[in-house]
């Protein structure tokens, strides 16, 4: 696998814009690189470096998503793996990209990442846990939203497109 490249991060003393540079990612990036990476289902009570794994959240189109808690600040997070790879990396690729632009786009109604790694040849994103529902079981449960819902939610959605 090639080296890869990844748009220039804003605030690394480069501009922004259509340039890009390799991102040092630590060993996210160099697993996914070099092809070292795994998928595994992940069991209650397994560790993934500081973090226990309590219970599967969600599975997603290309991850799995679990409550984890940090073993030593005991606060419970959002650990998400990849649940489907692919021999070209485009799917691991994907999965960093989706880490980094989180990042770079922190703020209200971004989901707040925390960490990213690889553990054994497994990469994993840590994020905020969040609580509540899903768009999809609000519509089941109340039907469809009001217009002044639809536009709220339409600007909050602008706001981060924005950004």
């Amino acid at each position: 696998m090639g080296s890869m490249l990844f748009p220039i991060v804003p605030g690394d003393g480069e501009e922004r814009g259509d340039q890009t540079a390799s991102i040092p990612f630590g060993t996210l990036a160099e697993a996914i690189q070099k092809g070292l990476y795994d998928k595994k289902e992940l069991e209650h009570g397994e560790k993934i470096h500081h973090y226990r794994i309590l219970e599967r959240l969600a599975m997603g189109g290309m991850g799995v998503i679990y409550v984890a808690e940090h073993v030593y600040l005991k606060q419970q997070v959002a650990l998400k793996t990849l649940k489907v790879l692919d021999d070209s990396g485009e799917l691991a690729e994907r999965f960093l990209r989706e880490a980094q632009a989180l990042a770079i786009l922190n703020g209200p109604n971004v989901l707040k990442v925390q960490d990213a790694s690889v553990f054994e040849n497994i990469p994993y994103v840590v994020t905020e846990l969040l609580c509540g529902q899903t768009l999809s079981h609000h519509l089941e449960e109340y039907g469809p939203l009001t217009i002044n819902q639809g536009m709220d939610l339409l600007e909050q959605i602008g706001d981060v497109l924005i950004r």
